[in-house]
């Protein structure tokens, strides 16, 4: 069993990244600049873990290069939607890999329940969202973050794993299904709280 799960998360790590190779590179392009090289030295990547304002918690894996002023605004935001019951840790060695790409990568535990009187359990929201831009603009301009100004809030993808996955598809769609006088009760679960697409949102790829 754990053998067949080691292989589903090497396919998720291999296809997320493959598809957000030409993404990081268009993304980055925008930041114009000179002194980029990807994929980053492995000793430039770290983790921070910080509170969103919704009060979830986030590991943000993150490129900490030399000379951060010369990075401004150079690395976009990766919101990475988690699968049902995944703890943000397993995604570790996936935020990692995408940070190297020049990426602020942010990983929730987002918690929820999906019937009444259910316990909360890790069900991610499209709300998780909006909460990581918040979140990366208040680090963007706080001189005692490490991120402070290197993170492009202009630019934002989505990663999502099986639920989060269709958390994902439904939080980027051109047409909000979860608007209107009757929403179907198997979409209810995907249509958790108040939610506008971000401006920001370029780029997604789901497993």
């Amino acid at each position: 069993m754990k053998r067949r799960l080691s292989h589903r998360w090497l396919v998720l790590c291999l296809l997320a990244g493959l598809s957000f190779l030409s993404v990081a590179r268009a993304l980055i392009a925008e930041a114009h600049d000179p002194f980029l090289t990807l994929p980053l030295p492995p000793r430039w990547i770290q983790m921070v873990t910080v509170t969103l304002p919704n009060g979830d918690a986030a590991d943000v894996y993150y490129p900490h290069a030399p000379f951060p002023h010369v990075f401004v605004d150079a690395f976009p935001v990766v919101a990475v939607l988690q699968g049902a019951q995944v703890d943000k840790l397993q995604y570790g060695e996936f935020g990692r890999r995408l940070a190297r790409h020049g990426f602020v990568v942010v990983i929730p535990n987002h918690f929820r329940s999906l019937a009444p009187g259910a316990p909360p359990a890790l069900f991610t929201s499209r709300t998780v969202i909006t909460n990581v831009l918040a979140q990366m603009e208040i680090e963007d301009a706080n001189q005692d973050s490490p991120l402070y100004r290197i993170v492009d809030t202009s630019a934002l993808a989505l990663a999502g794993h099986s639920f989060g996955g269709v958390v994902g598809l439904f939080a980027s769609a051109a047409v909000d299904v979860c608007v209107g006088p009757f929403v179907p009760p198997f979409l209810l679960p995907f249509c958790d709280g108040q939610y506008t697409r971000p401006a920001a949102l370029r780029a997604t790829a789901f497993y």
